[in-house]
């Protein structure tokens, strides 16, 4: 061992900027490691200019913990985090409120957990991205990654998404609103471990209420329980699916696990260039479509109409030559 450490201190130089790249994210303030400093500015931008409103506390109900406390309509701005584009994360942070009315007491508050489902007497949050410049980011679909926090009791929400081209930063903003306290804790952020599909939660696993991977619904859309207990989207007259990076050659298939409900029941993939432009026309695609990326396209988006959507997977299964194969069989 000794005799290879001058060898292995030469690449150290090299190492050094991986290795305090990737664990010293989400590792440290402002996610990760439990608000352990004990100081806002070490994650909140600053100035804090909601005095009074914005506080660290010790929570009996969490075992003395410390959760960020932000009480009546105050809002935060977290510390923007580095973020690679076209990369898939997944968002996790406990909350809580005192005050107001909650999903528990009212069901019907469920459409505040919908893209850019927000009501103005509920907790909120949402995700922006920031180029290199700290400028903002415009997403592609207008809905963003932006909804209420409606549970009165300690929930867990979870946010997976694709960061955009050009995004460098990632902020997290929450607002409480008027009369309520809210609190946030176990606030991390890592990249998502592989789904088995380009698209963002393709098997709704990420539970009931968790729209990830759908930017726009259509009215009425909402989450629903099948007979077995699993997660599953009416889409009602037409929800859009989030964008995601679709860029590698060769043949590609959807899976499906649909029931028609309503008129003309479709499911259409839209696939667009680096600039955002579609590429021909949206088409219908059903389970176990085959067809071959045409060139240019750098993402894509799904829309759906008059299904309830139990599965939506976009696979790549092989190279060009591989669509012949499966119209065959």
């Amino acid at each position: 061992m000794t005799n290879n450490l001058p060898k292995m201190l030469k690449k150290l130089p090299a190492l050094l900027p991986l290795v305090m790249t990737l664990p010293a994210l989400f590792g440290a303030p402002p996610f990760g490691d439990g608000f352990a400093t004990g100081n806002l500015q070490d994650y909140l931008e600053g100035p804090i200019s909601n005095q009074g409103k914005v506080s660290l506390q010790r929570l009996e109900s969490r075992n003395g913990t410390l959760a960020l406390s932000i009480t009546d309509n105050a809002t935060v701005r977290f510390n923007p985090v580095a973020v690679s584009p076209n990369t898939k994360y997944t968002l996790r942070f406990k909350g809580s409120f005192v005050g107001g009315e909650s999903i528990e007491e009212n069901p019907r508050l469920d459409v505040a957990l919908a893209p850019r489902g927000s009501l103005s007497h509920l907790p909120s949050h949402g995700i922006e991205f920031l180029d290199a410049e700290s400028k903002p980011i415009q997403v592609r679909h207008p809905g963003g990654i932006f909804y209420g926090l409606p549970y009165r009791e300690w929930h867990e929400y979870s946010d997976t998404f694709y960061s955009p081209p050009r995004a460098a930063f990632l902020r997290l903003n929450v607002r409480s609103a008027h009369g309520i306290t809210f609190s946030i804790a176990d606030l991390e952020m890592q990249k998502t471990p592989d789904e088995g599909a380009i698209n963002v939660n393709p098997g709704f696993k990420e539970g009931f209420h968790n729209y990830s991977g759908w930017s726009a619904l259509a009215a009425g859309a909402k989450m629903l329980l099948t007979e077995d207990g699993r997660s599953a989207l009416d889409v009602q007259y037409g929800s859009t699916g989030s964008v995601f990076p679709i860029s590698e050659p060769g043949t590609y298939q959807t899976f499906l696990k649909v029931t028609p409900n309503g008129y003309a029941a479709t499911i259409e993939l839209s696939l667009f260039d680096n600039e955002g432009k579609l590429l021909g026309s949206s088409f219908r695609v059903g389970d176990k479509t085959p067809f071959i990326l045409p060139p240019g396209t750098a993402f894509g988006s799904f829309f759906a109409r008059s299904v309830v959507l139990e599965e939506l997977w976009l696979i790549r299964v092989g190279d060009e030559s591989k669509a012949e194969e499966l119209r065959k069989k």
